[in-house]
């Protein structure tokens, strides 16, 4: 299989790969599930464009160009969400159609991924979990919700100047994967963040302040695994691989946090990045149980 993305199922809330077949023109759904035996092995690491989602509907890519997770042609004709380009004060930069969705109801929130890292984000109602599990948050404090996506990144914006960061790279999650923040801490911590930020829009966009929401708090951890305390207290060493072709991990499918799985092997824990995955061939069939690398680890979190 090629895999063409790797994604959270919002109804299922459940991690799954979106793949190809060989030879065939349709994607289909692997869907995760933790505890069970999990073997991974990277059969071809030639990237190749797995082509594009065109109003909703998958168009292959008729080059498969190599080298690049999306080619140009197709990055271009994809269906794209204008969020992610948007502050709240260019909304003519884009098409009407494009910023259709700016109409729904969403949230602001402040996202915990360490007890020194808390993100601020937008996302619509309708997506209000799903966008916590897909980027792999710890706990979150909704801050402002049932507004709409102009306001909300008005919001959001302000907020960053504040100084939260809207965007956290997957190179600086893969350390705080296990950030041992107790859910009192974390509750803690962004109850005072919160408050800072509340204070400031009350003094600054006070017309926003209808919009604030109390005692919203949610501990995220139950979706990324059966028992993700089990994971944070366990003792083995947690290795960090990018595998390269013809190179395997194999063991049980613990969890996944966001994007990276989490497979325990017999003498450790392994993390791989689903999303470094996509436009390579991978085989989910059994192989040889722990690490089979060409040469050593990239490196160990602890």
């Amino acid at each position: 299989m090629r895999i063409f993305d790797f994604r959270w199922d919002e109804k299922k809330e459940k991690p799954y790969f979106q793949y190809v077949k060989n030879g065939e023109k349709n994607i289909e759904n692997k869907f995760l599930e933790f505890d069970t035996p999990f073997f991974l092995t990277v059969t071809d690491e030639k990237m190749k464009c797995m082509g594009s989602f065109q109003k909703q509907k998958y168009v292959p890519c008729k080059e498969q160009e190599e080298g690049k997770k999306k080619c140009e042609i197709c990055k271009k004709a994809e269906d794209y969400f204008p969020c992610q380009f948007c502050n709240g004060f260019n909304c003519e930069r884009f098409r009407r159609d494009k910023i259709e969705n700016c109409d729904a109801d969403h949230m602001v929130y402040l996202a915990l991924f360490s007890d020194e890292i808390v993100k601020v984000g937008v996302s619509r109602l309708s997506r209000m979990k799903t966008r916590q599990y897909e980027q792999g948050t710890h706990y979150t404090q909704i801050v402002a919700e049932g507004i709409s996506g102009v306001t909300a990144r008005r919001i959001e914006h302000f907020i960053g100047k504040l100084g939260f960061p809207d965007k956290i790279p997957a190179s600086q999650k893969k350390n705080i994967l296990f950030p041992a923040v107790s859910l009192e801490k974390g509750k803690q911590i962004l109850e005072e963040k919160f408050q800072f930020v509340k204070e400031n829009i009350h003094h600054q966009m006070p017309e926003n302040m209808k919009y604030i929401v109390e005692n919203k708090f949610w501990d995220m951890r139950s979706f990324y695994a059966n028992d993700f305390d089990f994971l944070e207290q366990s003792h083995k060493a947690v290795h960090v691989l990018d595998l390269k072709e013809g190179e395997s991990v194999g063991g049980v499918l613990k969890g996944v946090k966001g994007a990276f799985l989490l497979i325990e092997t017999p003498a450790e824990l392994v993390v791989v990045l689903a999303k470094k995955l996509v436009g390579k061939e991978i085989s989910l069939e059994k192989c040889e149980e722990g690490i089979s690398k060409h040469g050593g680890f990239q490196g160990g979190l602890f």
